[in-house]
């Protein structure tokens, strides 16, 4: 809005100071006169219009100080950010070999486990076979009282 309005302004200034520098051929004294105080009233609302630029620009840079500052701050904390999910980062690569180190362990007892499963059902097949002898020999030995 105020560079706007600085726009008009100036054009206006522009524009009349254009007016006022016209050569004077023809013209009375008086007129020439009344030309001048137009140059000095065009001049003081040059003036203005400069004042009112040069408080618009300190206005911008006020504007633009605070922007940096929040920029500033905004970036401070993503460095810590960045620094904390590094942390987390390392931590998660340790998680991972201790757990790479758990499954190679985990395999391992896997491994031991299906070999004692396999020595197990050797021992219940020799198992079964006592039991199958130890009833023929109470079989045979029914036989023997009996007999």
């Amino acid at each position: 809005m105020a560079s706007k309005l600085l726009l008009i302004v100036t054009l206006v200034v522009v524009f009349v100071a254009i007016a006022a520098a016209r050569p004077s051929k023809g013209k009375s004294h008086s007129q020439q006169h009344g030309l001048h105080n137009g140059v000095v009233v065009v001049n003081r609302v040059a003036v203005l219009a400069n004042k009112v630029a040069v408080e618009v620009s300190r206005e911008v840079v006020a504007v633009n100080k605070e922007v940096v500052e929040i920029t500033r701050e905004v970036v401070a904390a993503n460095r810590e950010d960045v620094a904390a999910n590094r942390g987390v980062v390392a931590a998660n690569r340790e998680d991972v070999a201790a757990n790479r180190e758990d499954v190679v362990a985990n395999r391992e007892d896997v491994v031991t486990n299906r070999e004692d499963v396999a020595a197990n059902r050797e021992d219940v097949a020799a198992n079964r076979e006592d039991v199958v002898a130890n009833r023929e020999d109470e079989v045979e030995n029914g036989n023997q009282k009996t007999a």
